[in-house]
């Protein structure tokens, strides 16, 4: 639902999609195979993109969005064991002139 809002909204400059809650990360894949489809979205003036959440969902949006733009993107995953975001690679492709200032990669053990 959230994919289909933002498909209307090309000149969105910042998205940020965050959970106060982690849901387990098979309850997410379960729903994910159950969704449709949706049509790929490109945001072509999107300059920030934060999420917080389990992969699973940033999984979701990273593989149906292109965010040629993209100057600030910010990802914070949490309360999982194993994190699998095969499609993010493939999202950062897409960005132009994408550069890295700094990484940040913290582990916690709450």
């Amino acid at each position: 639902m959230l994919l289909r809002c933002i498909s209307f909204m090309p000149q969105l400059e910042s998205l940020e999609i965050a959970f106060t809650f982690p849901v387990p990360n098979r309850d997410v894949g379960r729903q994910l195979t159950h969704t449709p489809n949706t049509t790929h979205i490109t945001l072509p003036n999107l300059r920030l993109f934060w999420f917080r959440g389990v992969s699973a969902y940033l999984e979701a949006v990273v593989c149906r969005i292109t965010t040629p733009r993209l100057e600030n993107l910010q990802i914070g995953l949490f309360k999982q064991l194993t994190f699998s975001v095969p499609h993010l690679p493939q999202f950062t492709n897409t960005i132009e002139n994408l550069r890295f200032d700094n990484a940040v990669i913290v582990f916690k053990d709450k």
